[in-house]
């Protein structure tokens, strides 16, 4: 799909397109997100640098309950986007469940913070909490976690990362 599709579908879905879309958009959002924050359209945005990781990037990190959610699989998602440097959880309750204006289920995402410091393909460093979505599928069932996307990303030299 090309970016520009992307883009117009993006924009009809935060329009509000009634229900049967919904699950589509979520795809396309996290599509867009990915062309335009991790494939190397990074440098062209405006990005915030700092000199120093914060504190919840250096943290002890903690583990999901979620088998299908653990570090290494965590890892092994994002790794296929960028090159992760370094990687920690934080606490908190695994999941929170998200639904529309009528109440169903539309999917059920990480509360509990991932933190990521990686190296896109332009060689430039940043790092940004993480996102991975499950799809509800209907009676109680989810999708296997999908990485959705990257929050505010923040620009830093790749030589403090440690």
């Amino acid at each position: 799909m090309t970016r520009k599709r992307i883009q117009r579908w993006a924009l009809l879905c935060l329009l509000a397109i009634p229900m049967p879309f919904m699950y589509s958009c979520v795809q396309l959002n996290a599509a867009y997100a990915g062309a335009n924050l991790v494939k190397g359209a990074i440098s062209s945005h405006s990005q915030k640098k700092s000199d120093k990781l914060p504190d919840e990037y250096t943290a002890v990190s903690e583990s999901f309950d979620d088998p299908l959610m653990s570090k290494e699989k965590i890892l092994s998602a994002l790794n296929k986007e960028v090159s992760v440097l370094k990687l920690t959880i934080g606490s908190g309750a695994d999941y929170d469940v998200i639904r529309d204006n009528n109440n169903l289920i539309l999917f059920k995402q990480n509360a509990k913070p991932i933190y990521a410091v990686y190296k896109t393909k332009t060689g430039e460093c940043f790092y940004s909490r993480c996102l991975f979505r499950r799809a509800y599928e209907g009676g109680a069932v989810y999708s296997s976690p999908q990485f959705a996307l990257f929050g505010d990303q923040t620009l830093i030299d790749c030589e403090k990362v440690k």
